[in-house]
């Protein structure tokens, strides 16, 4: 059998002042790090961000051949915090991604449409994620846009449709 010694008053409050001062501590490292990850499609996800976009060599070269190619402007969302986004294991091309700050908006017919004048403006941009797997994607992450709702100033007007 092992003997305690019985603990004073003052021992006892020394104890419980250890333990409020390291008690946080303790639980700040079993808290999560920051949100969950980003997961690729089928399921839609929404990003807010600026819309911008970005001038780069185009078709037939993609920069490889910069005399023939084209330059074209490809349409851009500056994430602001950066997100990250989880491999996905049913397709090999959408691999996981860390500190994506920004991703390239995929426009579709039928759907939102990209237009100069969005650029510089904060949206909530609902889609599809997917990996950048060819020469026309010029990003990591793509999104295809299925949704597009303007962030507004508190008091600012919505714009003209």
């Amino acid at each position: 059998m092992i003997h305690m010694p019985m603990m004073t008053a003052s021992s006892r409050l020394m104890v419980v002042a250890a333990a409020a001062t390291f008690a946080p501590l303790f639980l700040a490292t079993a808290a999560p790090a920051g949100p969950a990850c980003h997961k690729y499609g089928p399921a839609p996800v929404a990003l807010t961000g600026m819309v911008t976009s970005l001038q780069v060599s185009g078709p037939p070269g993609y920069g490889a051949t910069p005399k023939t190619d084209a330059i074209v402007q490809v349409p851009i969302l500056q994430l602001s915090p950066a997100i990250c986004v989880d491999a996905d294991p049913a397709n090999p091309d959408n691999t996981a991604e860390q500190n994506v700050n920004s991703v390239q908006l995929m426009f579709q017919p039928g759907g939102p449409r990209f237009r100069a004048e969005l650029t510089g403006t904060s949206f909530v941009v609902s889609g599809i994620l997917a990996h950048g797997t060819v020469p026309e994607h010029i990003s990591p992450v793509l999104l295809t846009v299925t949704d597009m709702q303007q962030v507004l100033a508190p008091g600012e007007p919505a714009p003209p449709q």
